[in-house]
């Protein structure tokens, strides 16, 4: 176990800890320039997309709270605990958190390494997520096809991002007793919280 610590947030997410940040990537800028970087084409390209995942990051966190309250009573306002979109929230969270720790118990040893690691759970939450998508264009293709199909696409596309084909059969004939029920569990939350959404609209505040 490593502790860091830092003192800028501009330390945290540009910062470069050997050894310790699994790509091994850091960048050298002025502290005064790390949030307006005058020349975008001057960066490293790494750098120029993490710089733009970033400001996608903060934009969305500074926009969470007032999203968040346009769809809260006045009672849920004042005392959040009442909230059950943040119940809805945290049933969902559980899911994520149940699964990446099925992944962690049972990795086989040598694919055992950070990235490795995030990227199985990422697969592995692929596989519930994608058949039970609600509101993108173009998951419907992922719902009408059948398991079998849906496992083959998900096998390629995992193998050719560089993970084991036979590591992911294995996890996913683990999963396989469970996957149904985590499917319905996840559409019938996310269904529960567009009905409130409608609900709520409708009733005058």
């Amino acid at each position: 176990m490593v502790d860091l610590e830092f003192r800028w947030l501009s330390e945290l997410q540009y910062g470069l800890v050997l050894g310790v940040i699994p790509l091994g990537f850091g960048c050298t800028i002025p502290r005064e320039e790390v949030y307006r970087i005058e020349t975008p084409t001057q960066m490293p390209k790494f750098f120029y997309y993490l710089d733009r995942k970033i400001r996608s990051m903060l934009m969305r966190v500074g926009y969470s709270s007032l999203t968040w309250a346009n769809y809260l009573s006045t009672g849920e306002r004042l005392e959040t605990h009442r909230c059950s979109k943040s119940t809805q929230y945290h049933s969902l969270q559980e899911i994520r958190r149940q699964v990446e720790a099925i992944v962690e118990d049972k990795l086989p040893l040598g694919e055992r390494n950070p990235v490795k690691i995030r990227q199985y759970k990422n697969a592995m939450l692929q596989l519930i997520a994608y058949r039970v998508k609600r509101h993108k264009w173009g998951y419907h293709v992922y719902k009408s096809i059948s398991e079998e199909e849906f496992k083959q696409f998900w096998l390629e596309s995992w193998v050719a991002q560089g993970l084991n084909k036979d590591t992911l059969n294995y996890l996913y004939e683990v999963i396989k007793p469970c996957l149904s029920n985590l499917r319905g569990l996840s559409f019938e939350l996310g269904e529960s919280i567009k009905k409130e959404k409608i609900n709520l609209s409708k009733v005058p505040r």
